[in-house]
């Protein structure tokens, strides 16, 4: 039974079903004998299929939000089962009521919610993984085969399965036998973690470990081109809008698939009991202030302070410039000496205060929460985040629904594609400089359905184009400013574009204030601009 697994005392009591470690194992091993990894979930299904009531049970549905159930928060709600998809882990259940929150505790939007799947929908598809058995008026306990049949699938794909597994089709660990490969390690790896052996911080990384997979698995499933990287068109001969949008997918496929096999490597590491110890010691991801994966527990945000050295008095500076900022007096600061150290400690809600200073970073991660990263104290020019050689074609890629940079200047010493990329979600960019240095070609890139808001920003020392978008992007421009004719003087223009598709090979824009008009019979643009 999941533990975590907690109803409400108003809910219905739910079976609750408790595992042996020899009682899986010898389970799993005879379920899953010669069975290939890809061969895997074929062999559940069918097991499943014939084990378990296909028809009239209830049971608590707790809600996972997303995409394909439309929900947006978590919920449990009495469900009665009408069928058992004989091809998939799935159930389709008609949703009988709400259970868990009460409707007095419901927002607006969860109301409707709860409304519309009541009286509209009705009727849904839902994994198994996320039902759990009622027992309140099963008297004879007819339906509770059906309960240890869906326990022994839920803890399979909790404890034993992982995201590479579903990604080996036409992979050599695809066809190795998973009980002999993988099922040992990893059934007594969550043994262990259940009965304590393994300290709170290697648990604390194993869980953030397999959290980014299956998150990274589910962008792998949601863009098809990532599924067939041998098949996407390359070229770099013909300078076509098709050809520059397989670029940049081709690189972030490429980054999805390494960091991937990083986490399948490292999980490997700590499944095995003999080198987890040696693998703790070695990865164990501590920053330059002796902080470790503890931390990543607090649920709590906080205010992270850069700064090139901390003493008495400029802590005191720092103090007395966050409290005239209005922050709160009780949130918790966390002190770095790099971007790179608290971009991997931050989470959505926390934010970033640079102080005075260079701060050169050798590679930054992804920013994929909703942040804010603040200049303190100083002048736009004063406090500057300087990409070295080794980050890459892009130095800051954005990948969350929002993110706020004000008063403070990117720039770049080498050659670079892009300063900065906004793959997804809004943007704002306050009072900050872009500064390419002559090298790099672009200082930004915005990607479909990504929002960008520029205000008082100023582009400078470009390559080619200041700001490249593609089909279906949109920028909110409010007086930003950008060096139109590669000289050290700045001319103010609404906004200066690339409006041949997202091409790197558009030409420049002429320096005038404004657009240039649109030739005869042009195309429809790419995206739209707004200019308050």
């Amino acid at each position: 039974m999941d533990e975590t697994f907690v109803a409400s005392e108003e809910s219905p009591q739910v079976y609750r079903i408790r595992f042996k470690h020899s009682e899986l194992e010898m389970f799993f091993n005879d379920l899953l004998s010669n069975v290939t990894t890809d061969e895997v979930t074929k062999c559940l299904v069918q097991y499943v299929t014939s084990s378990i009531d296909p028809i009239g049970w209830h049971a608590i549905w707790r809600t996972v939000p997303n995409e394909s159930n439309g929900l947006t928060s978590a919920y449990d709600f009495e469900v009665e089962v009408m069928d058992v998809l004989l091809n998939r882990l799935e159930a389709i259940a008609v949703v009988l009521k709400l259970l868990n929150p009460k409707e007095s505790e419901l927002t607006v939007e969860q109301f409707d919610e709860k409304e519309k799947l009541l009286k509209e929908t009705k009727i849904v598809n839902i994994p198994l993984s996320e039902l759990y058995v009622i027992s309140d008026g099963d008297d004879y306990n007819q339906y509770q085969r059906t309960a240890v049949v869906i326990e022994q699938i839920r803890y399979f794909y909790d404890f034993l399965w992982r995201p590479w597994d579903e990604l080996t089709k036409s992979d050599v660990s695809g066809q190795e036998i998973f009980v002999d490969s993988k099922l040992m390690p990893r059934l007594e790896l969550a043994f262990d973690i259940k009965d304590k052996k393994i300290p709170q911080s290697t648990i604390n990384r194993i869980k953030r470990l397999m959290t980014e997979a299956w998150r990274i698995k589910d962008k792998i499933d949601s863009h098809n081109s990532f599924k067939s990287i041998e098949s996407m068109d390359v070229s770099i001969e013909d300078n076509s809008e098709i050809d520059y949008i397989n670029e940049v997918d081709l690189v972030e496929a490429i980054r999805f698939k390494l960091r991937l096999e990083d986490i399948e490597r490292e999980m490997k590491l700590l499944e095995d009991k003999h080198l987890r110890l040696i693998a703790s010691s070695l990865k164990k991801s501590t920053d330059i202030n002796g902080l470790d994966d503890e931390v990543m527990d607090d649920k709590l945000n906080k205010l992270h302070i850069i700064a090139k050295t901390f003493t008495l008095k400029s802590m005191k500076e720092i103090i007395d410039l966050l409290i005239n900022g209005n922050n709160d007096m009780d949130v918790s600061i966390m002190s770095h000496t790099s971007l790179y150290s608290a971009l991997k400690y931050v989470k959505s809600g926390d934010k970033i205060f640079i102080t005075t200073g260079v701060y050169s970073c050798p590679s930054l991660p992804w920013i994929e929460s909703d942040i804010e990263i603040h200049g303190l104290g100083a002048n736009v020019d004063e406090i500057v985040i300087e990409a070295m050689d080794s980050v890459g074609d892009i130095f800051i890629n954005c990948n969350s629904n929002r993110i706020l940079f004000s008063g403070l200047s990117l720039k770049s010493t080498s050659e670079l594609q892009s300063l900065l990329m906004i793959h997804k979600g809004f943007v704002i960019l306050n009072d900050v400089v872009l500064d390419g240095d002559h090298q790099t070609r672009n200082a930004l890139t915005v990607l479909s359905k990504a929002k960008v808001e520029l205000e008082n920003c100023k582009i400078i020392n470009e390559k080619e184009e200041g700001i490249i978008t593609r089909k279906g992007s949109l920028i909110f421009n409010r007086d930003i400013e950008q060096n139109l004719d590669k000289s050290l003087e700045h001319k103010t223009l609404n906004l200066h574009l690339n409006l041949n598709t997202g091409s790197p090979s558009a030409p420049s824009l002429p320096s005038t204030p404004s657009l240039p008009t649109t030739p005869s019979a042009p195309s429809p643009p790419d995206f739209e601009i707004i200019d308050p």
